[in-house]
């Protein structure tokens, strides 16, 4: 038996393919902050294998979290700003799932 997608998954609207993230209004920015939280989390491995001081390594984490922070509020904001405005889905279903995406989000950080 497989398991069920993700409700948000199902729920989603049909969107057109020039309204996707990879076209958003800060793409290249995005993509360059995830190769940048990239080379730090190999960084963080590293310092670990080296067997560096903890806290130059909680240190380093805490930088890839603020990264990846930085990240998220760069996907939100080409979200409603591109993808939600664009299709027309800025009311009903589609806040409540960015919402419930968001909550998620937040509980992690």
């Amino acid at each position: 038996m497989t398991a069920p997608a993700h409700p948000s998954v199902e729920r989603q609207p049909a969107v057109l393919p020039e309204y996707r993230l990879t076209n958003g209004g800060h793409s290249q920015q995005i993509l360059d902050r995830i190769s940048r939280a990239a080379g730090q989390l190999r960084g963080v491995g590293t310092m670990y294998e080296e067997q560096r001081w903890c806290t130059d390594v909680l240190d380093q984490i805490a930088a890839v979290r603020s990264a990846l922070d930085g990240i998220a509020l760069l996907v939100v904001e080409d979200h409603l700003t591109g993808c939600m405005t664009a299709t027309g889905e800025s009311s009903g279903a589609a806040v409540s799932d960015l919402l419930s995406v968001l909550r998620r989000y937040i509980r992690i950080a």
